[in-house]
């Protein structure tokens, strides 16, 4: 009876678990769909919501502002298993692409959904302030996102027998990083050329090489 009881809980938290995967796309389609159409500054919480078909106090649940609900993102979250996972996909890549990797990462939009994904582009390349509020946060996570940095950067120096860095060094690499993906963003947002989130990437890693080649 006890393991029919726990398979019924199971069942009930994976359902209520898409359904709010569900509402979630909803409400992002929404705020894409309403920013495309009628541009940001017309958007509101209330026409998402009326788009979305959820109550105003629904998408609080899921964003704190219209621009959040645009990305697709919620408060991010740096712990062992994002490094772990970061630490194996960048295998083998240099310091600056691996930092730069983290952030985009970490902060950049959601990539669940190609369709989604590309109107999503579409709209930062329109409101490139979007973007901006994005590393904006890592105001308000400096600390996990400074931890994190350390960690790649000790662990790159393990590989080539460096000294570990200090915080405020790994918080400078980690700035430096992220004014990379600043001005990459700007430099697509004023052309024509379709980029995707990997080619942003390889974009700001390219300007912070050539940044640090400057000052070397």
């Amino acid at each position: 009876m006890q393991s029919c009881n726990n398979r019924v809980v199971k069942e009930n938290v994976g359902v209520r678990e898409r359904k709010r995967i569900q509402t979630r796309r909803r409400v992002e389609a929404a705020a894409i769909g309403l920013a495309l159409r009628d541009g940001l500054d017309q958007v509101t919480v209330d026409a998402i919501s009326e788009q979305a078909d959820v109550s105003p106090r629904t998408f609080f649940n899921y964003f704190d502002s219209k621009d959040d609900a645009v990305l697709g993102v919620s408060p991010p979250e740096v712990g062992d298993e994002t490094l772990t996972r970061h630490l194996a996909r960048y295998a083998g890549a240099d310091l600056v692409e691996s930092l730069v990797g983290l952030l985009i990462s970490v902060l950049g939009p959601s990539i669940n959904e190609p369709a989604m994904h590309a109107s999503r582009l579409e709209v930062i390349r329109q409101h490139p302030q979007l973007m901006e509020r994005l590393i904006g946060r890592m105001a308000r996570m400096s600390e996990q996102l400074t931890a994190a940095a350390a960690t790649l950067i000790a662990h790159d120096g393990a590989s080539r027998d460096v000294e570990p860095v200090t915080e405020g060094v790994a918080e400078t690499l980690l700035m430096t990083c992220a004014g990379g993906i600043r001005a990459a963003t700007k430099l697509w947002a004023s052309t024509s050329t379709d980029l995707s989130l990997d080619e942003l990437e390889q974009r700001a890693v390219s300007l912070v090489r050539e940044a640090i080649e400057k000052i070397s």
